[in-house]
């Protein structure tokens, strides 16, 4: 898990973001993106995403900012799907391979450790 905070159109978030290198881009729990000031209310659907829950609708956005692990992404384009379940487990979303090719990671599996800068 890596904490995050997203910065919207009426206000930011802390959120708990799973470390997945397996997603392509980082993505978001609609809900948090609602309570922040975003509105998918008269849009249909524009991006299809097939992962291990199965293939998903969701809608493309833009977050004005992003605060991950030290480092500030604007205008940073993500993905908005349904992730109740996750949700009620404390999960907002994924942080996606857009983002993590950004960091500098050394992992030590017989030590057990996993450090990222």
């Amino acid at each position: 898990m890596v904490s995050a905070v997203i910065v919207g159109p009426k206000g930011a978030s802390r959120v708990e973001l799973v470390f997945d290198s397996g997603a392509a881009n980082t993505q978001l729990h609609i809900g948090t993106l609602r309570a922040i000031g975003f509105s998918f209310d008269k849009r249909a659907p524009d991006i299809s995403v097939r992962g291990v829950t199965g293939r998903q609708q969701g809608f493309s956005c833009r977050i004005e900012r992003l605060h991950l692990l030290g480092k500030k992404h604007q205008q940073l384009s993500t993905i908005a799907f349904d992730f109740s379940d996750w949700a009620e487990g404390g999960i907002d979303g994924l942080l996606g391979w857009d983002l993590i090719e950004q960091l500098h990671i050394e992992m030590d599996g017989p030590h057990k450790t996993f450090k990222v800068f």
